[in-house]
């Protein structure tokens, strides 16, 4: 039997309640083995300066995580000098994981857009099913990027939510509560390293 897993990438600055949820949905209606959540060192699409250190980052996504057995951290991209471009992971997991493995690359659909500016996308999507939670205004449609590859679109069942960490950084640097946004230790962990304050610290 071919284990299937899933590969959920991004900055995590911070994590949050979203990016479990995606994961959760990913494991409950592709039968998934695990979820690997893969925090990026340097995004190719964003202002270094401008994200917290991976160091903080990276320990945000294991507190959230840490009491989900299914749910996986990678450090693999925080190793990595070069910018975090998703097709050399994809490379390095697939051939970790062997022949047989079936990998699924989770994305919210506002993300799927820019998929086609990627590196080597066409070569990412004959490795990957691409998985893609529905965000408001933003279609989900592979055709847009690409006439190949896979793609599976998650149900929410109804249940929405529309949250991103760059409004958790706004409510942080305003001095507003997050909680119930990102889980609670990651809120203590935040609020402990001052991270995002107006202030510049952390």
């Amino acid at each position: 039997m071919m284990e299937k897993t899933g590969l959920l990438g991004g900055t995590f600055d911070p994590i949050h309640i979203v990016h479990l949820f995606m994961g959760t949905l990913a494991l409950e209606e592709l039968g998934l083995e695990k979820v690997i959540f893969m925090p990026a060192k340097v995004p190719p699409h964003k202002d270094r300066g401008s994200i917290a250190p991976a160091e903080h980052r990276l320990a945000m996504a294991e507190l959230a995580l840490r009491d989900h057995d299914l749910f996986e951290v990678s450090d693999l991209e925080l190793n990595r000098d070069a910018p975090s471009y998703t097709i050399d992971t994809v490379r390095r997991l697939r051939g970790a994981l062997g022949p047989g493995a079936e990998l699924y690359l989770i994305m919210g659909s506002d993300s799927l857009l820019d998929l086609g500016t990627w590196k080597d996308h066409e070569e990412l999507l004959s490795l990957v099913t691409v998985v893609v939670y529905p965000r408001p205004g933003h279609a989900a449609d592979l055709s847009r990027v690409s006439e190949s590859g896979d793609m599976v679109t998650l149900s929410a069942d109804g249940i929405g939510f529309e949250l991103s960490s760059s409004a958790i950084r706004r409510r942080v640097s305003r001095g507003k509560s997050v909680r119930y946004m990102v889980p609670g230790p990651v809120e203590e962990y935040i609020a402990e390293h001052g991270l995002y304050r107006e202030d510049g610290s952390g």
